[in-house]
């Protein structure tokens, strides 16, 4: 089976003879890998420490209100892996979110500002470099 990557979606309405139609229009692509169940499984959460789950807290609710407003399911926007590698790597710029697995061009060029916002003004301040995407940090960090 076949893992797709969901980028954009559209609707269009219109009318034809008189009877309504809709359109949906999806721009996706397929990686050669199998379908991932790490959502499913919670997998997602043995990446993150004690200090990223305010992050990841926050970057969930602003996802849900994102796709709420689109009309449609958080996990096109982002899926909890993602967020979860977000929170961990607090990427601090566009081509950082880029080095994420699992998110490509069309998501970073939508959504970056708004990450690196709420990265910027949530959790963890002391940090001010950015760790490499989903790996796990083992350095303690000295008051």
């Amino acid at each position: 089976m076949k893992d797709k990557e969901i980028h954009s979606m559209r609707e269009h309405f219109f009318k034809g003879s008189g009877v309504p139609h809709l359109l949906l229009l999806v721009q996706y692509s397929v990686s050669d890998g199998p379908a991932s169940s790490d959502q499913s499984k919670g997998a997602y959460k043995s990446l993150l420490s004690e200090t990223d789950w305010p992050l990841f807290h926050t970057l969930r609710d602003w996802r849900n209100a994102r796709a709420k407003g689109k009309g449609f399911p958080p996990y096109i926007i982002f899926d909890n892996m993602q967020l979860a590698r977000i929170s961990h790597g607090r990427p601090n710029s566009k081509e950082a979110l880029l080095k994420i697995e699992g998110i490509g061009k069309k998501k970073a060029d939508e959504y970056w500002e708004d990450i690196i916002r709420i990265i910027s003004t949530t959790g963890d301040q002391s940090s001010t470099e950015t760790k490499e995407p989903a790996q796990h940090d083992v350095t303690e960090k000295v008051p």
